[in-house]
This record gives C-alpha cells, structure tokens and sequence, in this order.
C-alpha cells in the first residue's frame, strides 16, 4: 500500500498528461466536424441553387414545348380552315357557273343548238 501511496503522484501525472492528451484529439475531432458541417452546408446551398436553377429551366422548356404544340395545332385548324374555304369557294363558283348558264338562257339555248344540230341538219 505504501508503495501504492508513493506512486500516486507518478499515476496522477501520467492520467493528466494521458488526459491533455485525449482533449486536444476531443478539440482536433470537433474541429474537423465542424469543417465538414460547414462544408455540408455550402454543398447543400450549392445543391438548392442549382434545383431552383433546373426547376426553372425545365418551367421554360414545358412552357415552350406546349406553345410549339400550340402554334402546331393552330397552324393545323388552319390549313384546315383553308382547306375547307377553298372547297367550299370552288362548290359555289360551280353554282353560280351552272345557274348563270341557265338562268340567262344559256341552258336553253344550248338545249334548242343540240336539237336543232341533231334533228334538224
């Protein structure tokens, strides 16, 4: 027990040292930890900017994308419209051609010419 007594100094010297020891390696790995969540941190305001950036990029590409559907189908129903118009304008010069003929004479002079060259010559 004396010799227990006697190297108690010796004992609480080396547990302090031993101690100073592991609080600089505490500090060194806060340290450190702090560093990463510093770094985490602008990784994660790089990571947000750069979602708000595609997220508004990838807005205009849809947005672009239906207005180029849109003028697609526009410029269809137009064609389309033309079309139509363009039926319908021949259908009534057709009309007006045949109801010109008749409507002056024309039907019935062409009737009397054909029976006059037919039966009568």
């Amino acid at each position: 027990m004396e010799e227990k007594i006697q190297n108690h100094e010796e004992r609480i010297s080396k547990l302090e040292t031993s101690y100073a020891k592991v609080d600089e390696k505490l500090k060194e790995v806060t340290d450190q930890q702090q560093k990463t969540h510093s770094a985490l941190e602008k990784v994660n305001s790089n990571v947000l900017a750069e979602s708000n950036s595609q997220k508004e990029l990838l807005g205009r590409l849809i947005d672009h994308h239906f207005s180029l559907k849109a003028q697609e189908l526009n410029g269809t129903n137009e064609v389309r419209k033309q079309e139509i118009t363009g039926k319908l304008e021949v259908s009534k010069i057709r009309w007006q051609t045949v109801t010109g003929l008749l409507g002056t004479g024309g039907g019935l002079i062409l009737a009397l010419q054909w029976i006059y060259d037919t039966f009568l010559r």
